[in-house]
């Protein structure tokens, strides 16, 4: 498990047990699925976008290795600024 998203997880699940919502975005080249995985007993929803720049993975990318992961429900919000 990638240690930033395990490191999120554990703080969120101490100082917010029932959840909160999360906006992610990743640049495609990272371990998405396990970062997923992570996240999925914190996100009170999970919104998944687009990271900013030319490496930022596409939501509906996103969205299948949430899916792939167990992962959801989740929304889908292309726009950072509106997610």
């Amino acid at each position: 498990m990638p240690p930033c998203a395990h490191a999120l997880a554990e703080y969120v699940r101490e100082e917010w047990p029932q959840g909160l919502p999360v906006v992610f975005g990743v640049m495609r080249d990272k371990r998405i699925v396990e970062m997923l995985q992570a996240l999925e007993d914190v996100a009170r929803p999970l919104v998944l976008t687009r990271a900013p720049g030319r490496r930022g993975a596409d939501p509906a990318s996103l969205a299948g290795a949430a899916a792939e992961a167990g992962v959801g429900p989740t929304l889908v919000e292309d726009d950072v600024e509106a997610a």
